[in-house]
Order: C-alpha cells, then structure tokens, then sequence
C-alpha cells in the first residue's frame, strides 16, 4: 500500500520545523540593535548540524537516493 500524498506529510513537518527553528529568539532581531549574543546562542545549532551532516556526506561518500530507485523489502503477509 502507497502513501496517496506522500511528499505532503514531510514538507509540513520540515516548514513546521523551520518556523518554529526560526521563531525561537526573534525579539533579538527586533530590538534597535540587534542581541548578536542571543542569536548566537539561539541559532549556533544550525550551522553546526549543516557542518556535521555534511561532514559525514563528504568523508562517506552518501548520495542521495531517488524514491524510484529505493528498494524495500516485502512485508506483506499471504497467509
């Protein structure tokens, strides 16, 4: 059995996850000058995911893999 809307359900997560990524800490930006302190400490994840993750894609050699050419294994149960 497929997912009818598939690419749906992970790109409302991911725009759910990068609004509330993004609203954490937004006072900072709002002052009349900005708290580079607090955004630092607010968004010093960011780049350090990115970092890691792309880390581990460079020393790894991982590519990305389309949906097409993915294989799964049958789960299905003919009793």
């Amino acid at each position: 059995m497929l997912a009818g809307l598939f690419p749906l359900g992970p790109v409302l997560a991911f725009i759910l996850h990068l609004l509330i990524t993004l609203g954490q800490n937004y006072q900072a930006f709002l002052a009349r000058t900005i708290d580079w302190n607090g955004v630092i400490a607010t968004y010093i994840g960011l780049p350090l995911f990115l970092l890691i993750w792309l880390g581990y894609r460079w020393r790894r050699g991982s590519r990305w893999v389309r949906y097409e050419d993915m294989t799964f294994p049958d789960t299905t149960d003919n009793r």
